[in-house]
Order: C-alpha cells, then structure tokens, then sequence
C-alpha cells in the first residue's frame, strides 16, 4: 500500500518519459547533470491524445543535479541537490497546465571500519505545485500545494556478507479533501497527506551475487492519521509489511 502523495520527482514519471542530458566531473570533486525529459507513453495509440495520463509534458522537463564529493582517511561525503520542474496537461495534449517544482537536498556519509562499512543516506523535497488545471476541472479545493519529503537510512556492512538497515521517511503538505479524498484503504479521511514510518532490513550475501533479505515496514501515521485514517476503519499500523526478497545479478 502507498501513500496518497509523493513528490513528483519520486519516480511518478518512472517509465513513461525519455530525455536525453550531459554531465561533468570536474577534479573528481563536483559532478554536474542536466537532462530535458518529454513524455513517452510507450505503448500508446498515436496521435497521442494524453487521455488516460496524469501527466503530458508541456515542452520539456529539465532535471538538475549537483553534489560535491570528498575523501579523507577512511572517511566519504557527499553533499548534493537536484531538482526537476514539470509543466504537464493532466490527461489531455494540449489545454490547462499543472506545474510542479521540486527543488531537493541530499547527502551520503561512508566511513570504513577495518572490513566493515557504516552508510548513512539523507534526502529532503520541498515540492510547490500549481494545479490550475486539476482545480479547473474540481479535482481539487484549490491550486496551490506543498509537499515536504524527508527519508533518511543508516547502514552496517559486515564483512561483505551481511548488513543491517535502519530508516526513517516523512511526509507532510496542504491538506485538501478533494485532491486526497476519502476512500477505503487508499483515502484520506481529513483530506491530508501528512505520512511517516520507518524500515528495517537484514540482508545476507552468500556470494558476490547472491542477496537474502528480509524486510519490516511499520507506519506510525498514514494518509493523515494515525487512527481510521481512510473513514473506513483503517489504521496506519493496518498497512505494516513483513517481506523476504531473493536478488541475483549477473
């Protein structure tokens, strides 16, 4: 199950856009990326008429990336932001546009510890949304959003064989009981996306290309409450997930 809202440029746009970019590596220190997406619905009946996409690009999306690296001794960090910003006909070619911006911050900090490894990953989103034409066709209160993204992890690496993952993930925005309505299981029953929870993970390697996992996510709230979030009598605590996971790579 997953939460009502996340930011745009979380993966929504995942396999249905294709673009093509540049990037630079200066001194081994700062790493620069530009890309231009467009939609590309594969698999769509031409001409393309957006009907059945939530989202059709106006133009082009530019997606940005920065994010200075830097060794010392047995120590790794980098400090990033990215971004994307979207112009999208919601569903339709041409017409009444949504837009989205999501400016974002991140930073990893590796540190080696003899054999072992100790990882710690951080990123925050602050997407601001226009959705004139959502509001213009009364799939929301009003145009105006925001959404605020935070996920943080802290990993253990055991000699190559094992590591133990510990996460945390938090979302929170304008409530809007037309854009995040009521619903069974998937609704919101205050109209707010507000989100947190965390993950844990065990994986073993066996070998180089073998990975075992087992997995637990737990909600502490959900679609904005922590108690009958969806008006059904759902609780957050209802969409906790225990999973195992095989991965072979060659």
């Amino acid at each position: 199950m997953s939460p009502i809202a996340t930011p745009l440029i979380s993966g929504a746009l995942a396999q249905d856009v294709a673009g093509v970019g540049a990037y630079s590596l200066w001194n081994n220190h700062l790493y620069t990326c530009i890309t231009a997406y467009r939609s590309e619905h594969a698999g769509a009946s031409t001409p393309l008429s957006g009907e059945g996409s939530a989202f059709n690009i106006s133009g082009v999306a530019p997606y940005w990336r920065a994010a200075w690296q830097q060794n010392w001794g047995n120590n790794y960090l980098m400090v990033g932001s990215y971004g994307l910003y979207v112009s999208s006909f919601p569903n339709a070619a041409s017409g009444p546009a949504d837009r989205y911006l999501d400016p974002a911050f991140d930073f990893q900090y590796q540190r080696a510890l003899g054999p072992n490894e100790f990882d710690i990953h951080g990123t925050y989103i602050h997407e601001r949304s226009n959705l004139s034409a959502t509001f213009g066709a009364d799939g929301a209160s009003f145009p105006l959003h925001s959404l605020n993204t935070f996920k943080g992890d802290a990993v253990y690496h055991w000699r190559d064989k094992w590591n133990v993952v510990g996460a945390y993930f938090a979302t929170s925005g304008t409530a809007d009981p037309i854009l995040f309505a009521q619903a069974p299981l998937t609704g919101s029953n205050n109209g707010s996306p507000n989100t947190s929870g965390y993950l844990t993970q065990l994986a073993y390697w066996p070998a180089k290309n073998v990975n075992l996992n087992l997995n637990y996510s737990g909600y502490v709230k959900f679609n904005g409450s922590r108690m009958n979030y969806d008006g059904a009598g759902r609780n957050a605590s209802d969409n906790n997930t225990v999973y195992a996971a095989l991965w072979l790579s060659f």
